[in-house]
């Protein structure tokens, strides 16, 4: 089977930045960035964590929150 190009690319640059790639992190059931359990506290929380294996809290650290995306 080929090789996906864009999880290439995600997988390489989560493991640079983070040390594990979102796969990795969804397995162990810890968040990508914090390596706690992932927390949300929104729908919109549990959907990105989904997306980036990233929690709530790590999220709106580092982007900022914004209740309007919901």
């Amino acid at each position: 089977m080929a090789s996906d190009p864009m999880k290439d690319i995600r997988d390489i640059t989560s493991k640079a930045a983070f040390d594990m790639t979102r796969e990795e992190a969804q397995a162990a059931n810890v968040c990508v960035k914090c390596k706690q359990p992932p927390t949300f506290s929104t729908p919109a929380g549990a959907r990105e964590y989904h997306i980036t294996a990233i929690c709530e809290p790590c999220w709106d650290a580092m982007f900022g929150e914004d209740e309007d995306d919901e």
